[in-house]
């Protein structure tokens, strides 16, 4: 059996639901190589094949389903995924859909992860941040290396993802935060305005001051409140996220405060 195959089709049948067909067009592989592969890995109980929701009349489609074992070895075949990237010579750190979940806001999704360099990383995205500070402070577990908090709530105050950017403000109220490191990577990862614009929406004061030149948050313009409207301009952000936003994230992730979650709690610390 080739094994990236296997966790190709592991991996999207873990992170999606996908009826067979649809594996095909997810992973590019041949019909018959597909078929082939997913009746091995239900063999070996690593996939098993259930229906899906009835959406309307007729037979509800069968999706293919990764088992507690599946899962298990997708996630062994992964943490050596990410070890051979860390032997590459590259600085490699878990990406925001981990990443995030590990400092107690979980995303749901496909593994990323951060590269200092342009990098093959199959079966993961790569996701290119050439700032050295991106990887100082990462905390190593046996899982892998992750970014401090500071280090990912100045990349995603620059992601352009709104998403990502509130759920950095709501990441300010956590009680591991170290201010003065945020200072220092908001400075040199070029987001001062972003991130003190983050915090003023969460009442957070950081000790920042808004600077030249103005910094762009999000790709285009989106629908603001006027509390975001006043303090992106006070801070010199344009296209900002709404307060909206971070409310509706403060109300999903309300635990941040407390840590990371407690899944996670057998990280080290920080190097």
């Amino acid at each position: 059996m080739n094994h990236e195959i296997a966790i190709s089709l592991l991996s999207s049948a873990t992170y999606g639901t996908f009826t067979t067909g649809e594996l095909i067009r997810q992973t590019g592989h041949s019909p018959t190589t597909v078929v082939r592969y997913l009746r091995e890995l239900t063999e070996r109980g690593w996939i098993e094949r259930t229906p899906a929701g009835r959406l309307g009349p007729g037979r509800p489609p069968v999706v293919n389903r990764p088992t507690e074992e599946g899962r298990r070895y997708l996630r062994q075949a992964e943490r050596a995924w990410f070890q051979k990237l860390v032997g590459s010579g590259a600085q490699v750190l878990w990406g925001p859909v981990r990443a995030f979940a590990f400092w107690g806001a979980p995303f749901v999704g496909r593994p990323d992860v951060f590269v200092s360099e342009p990098l093959a990383v199959e079966p993961f995205e790569a996701i290119l941040e050439p700032s050295p500070a991106m990887y100082e402070g990462a905390v190593r577990t046996d899982e892998g290396a992750y970014p401090s908090l500071e280090s990912l709530i100045a990349w995603a105050a620059k992601s352009g993802d709104p998403r990502y950017a509130a759920v950095a403000a709501v990441l300010l109220r956590h009680r591991d935060l170290d201010a003065d490191g945020l200072r220092q990577r908001s400075e040199r990862m070029r987001v001062r305005n972003r991130v003190g614009f983050l915090a003023a929406l969460v009442g957070r004061d950081l000790g920042l001051s808004p600077a030249e030149p103005s910094e762009r948050m999000l790709p285009a313009p989106a629908h603001v409140d006027a509390e975001a409207e006043d303090l992106a301009r006070r801070w010199r952000v344009t296209n900002p996220i709404s307060s909206g936003t971070v409310r509706s994230l403060e109300r999903l992730y309300g635990g941040v405060d407390e840590g990371r979650a407690e899944g996670d709690a057998g990280g080290e610390s920080p190097q």
